[in-house]
């Protein structure tokens, strides 16, 4: 509607609050955090009881599991903030302890590290067992023909290529994986190649991927398109 605000179309959103409130300490490691939301959020407890939304959360959830956290991301990430945060901490430490010594903040680092490492399959089995899911998790494989010619989306994410132009994550057996192919500038998509398929490809430019145990490849072809 005309003059209507940006959050004045009447729709729920998240808010984002209490940050401190779950340190990523290696002692919370195995913490119950959904179960604690499920308790805690009546409506996060009742949204889980739809399909359609339990469906998307655990795609999604996924999703963050397999790119945000995974080492490739949070390595580097973690790194950057120890060497921007470094300086300011020693001056810190000296202010409010009377010393210089940085070991309070390595061994603070080390231990997100640690929790970082550690947390992934305590959350995932967590996420399987309050949503109630039957399958278990399975490996999943994008891969392109030529990195330069394009992307694939999966579900919500758009991972990096490795220089050998695949990428795999895992994903439970109880849902399929949406994929879309994106070609680059000067370039066409083809088609898509895996076992998955009755005939061996698809042509769709976005597709959803049964997830079998032994986990699935599927490849993008793309082209240059010559003028």
């Amino acid at each position: 509607m005309a003059g209507e605000g940006l959050y004045e179309d009447g729709r729920w959103r998240w808010m984002l609050f209490d940050t401190n409130g779950f340190t990523l300490s290696s002692d919370l490691t195995d913490y119950d955090a959904m179960d604690h939301l499920l308790r805690e959020s009546a409506m996060f407890s009742n949204l889980c009881r739809n399909d359609a939304f339990k469906r998307q959360f655990a795609v999604t959830f996924m999703d963050l599991v397999n790119t945000s956290f995974s080492e490739e991301t949070y390595g580097p990430f973690l790194e950057s903030y120890d060497a921007a945060m470094r300086e300011p901490m020693r001056h810190h430490l000296q202010r409010f302890y009377g010393t210089e010594d940085s070991a309070l903040f390595e061994n603070q680092v080390a231990d997100i590290r640690k929790f970082l490492e550690c947390r992934r399959p305590y959350a995932v089995e967590q996420l399987r067992e309050h949503l109630q899911l039957n399958g278990a998790p399975a490996r999943v494989t994008v891969a392109v023909n030529e990195t330069e010619a394009g992307s694939v989306t999966v579900n919500t994410v758009t991972p990096k290529l490795g220089q050998d132009g695949q990428w795999s994550g895992d994903y439970f057996t109880d849902y399929p994986v949406t994929l879309s192919a994106a070609p680059a500038e000067g370039c066409r998509f083809v088609r898509w190649e895996s076992g998955a398929f009755a005939n061996g490809v698809s042509e769709e430019e976005t597709i959803e991927v049964t997830v079998p145990e032994d986990g699935v490849h599927v490849r993008a072809v793309f082209e240059r398109i010559h003028l």
